[in-house]
């Protein structure tokens, strides 16, 4: 999925709650440039991703698995 978005010219980014190694070795075998670990209120790494990649929230789309993904679900282009 991910590699798939790259070559279709769509950055992925990850914000996660979690702290672990083995998800930040695999973001970086993967290529991901944007990954932010142990985020408790990911509301603010979303809008910090924003501000770096100077786009707008209605040009996201982002899928949640938690409660804890709702408050940036209800800003986004796009939620699943």
């Amino acid at each position: 999925g991910i590699k798939l978005l790259k070559e279709n010219g769509i950055e992925p980014a990850v914000i996660s709650a979690r702290n672990s190694k083995s998800v930040n070795h695999r973001m970086k075998n993967l290529g991901v440039k944007h990954f932010y670990q142990g985020q408790s209120n990911k509301v603010v790494a979303f809008n910090e991703l924003l501000e770096k990649l100077h786009i707008s929230a209605d040009e996201v789309a982002y899928m949640g698995d938690d409660v804890i993904d709702l408050p940036v679900m209800t800003k986004v282009g796009f939620a699943i």
